[in-house]
């Protein structure tokens, strides 16, 4: 009977000690700063004609809190000159986690090049679709008070993409093309 008041005793007293150090040092989380967190979704694709020098590169953005939209580049050369057409009014998109992307719309962007004329402009009709596939990549990282991690997921890129530029007397149709869907989830110290 002595050896289990015993054995109460020491397991009362273990647990004001640990109750104790509870208690001081709980103090310290409640002192650490706030952490945010931000999720932003992505995807790009990449389209080349069969029939042209040309390639389409395609970036859909989802940041929280506003609609996802596309952007539009063309890279290509001429007989004589290579350029790139950039800069135009972005493309309504959507986002499906890592499973899927769309990208639909119209816009104009402005080329340019050695050699080529300033007023050189590309009109561009998207309507592709991502279909992500296979095992889910991570990276991580770590900038000032955030650490970041970015889920990445292979995808086909399916659809059409139609560019005109007159001045460079080019109409190209490209489908079928390679991409990734990605979803970047920052953690930040405030």
């Amino acid at each position: 009977m002595r050896s289990t008041t015993v054995r109460r005793a020491t397991a009362v007293a273990g647990c004001a000690v640990l109750g104790a150090a509870s208690v001081i040092l709980g103090a310290a989380p409640a002192a650490a700063s706030p952490v945010s967190r931000t999720v932003e979704g992505s995807a790009i694709g990449s389209l080349t004609a069969t029939d042209a020098d040309l390639g389409v590169f395609l970036s859909v953005f989802d940041p929280p809190d506003v609609d996802a939209f596309a952007g539009v580049e063309i890279f290509g050369s001429t007989a004589t000159s290579p350029f790139e057409c950039f800069e135009g009014p972005r493309i309504d998109a959507g986002m499906n986690r890592l499973k899927a992307a769309e990208a639909e719309g119209r816009t104009t962007l402005t080329c340019g090049g050695p050699g080529l004329p300033e007023d050189v402009v590309a009109y561009v009709r998207v309507d592709v679709e991502w279909d992500a596939f296979g095992r889910v990549s991570h990276e991580r990282s770590s900038s000032g008070q955030c650490e970041v991690t970015t889920a990445i997921r292979q995808a086909d890129v399916t659809g059409r993409v139609t560019v005109r530029i007159p001045a460079l007397d080019i109409e190209a149709y490209l489908s079928d093309g390679t991409g990734q869907v990605r979803r970047t989830t920052s953690l930040c110290r405030d």
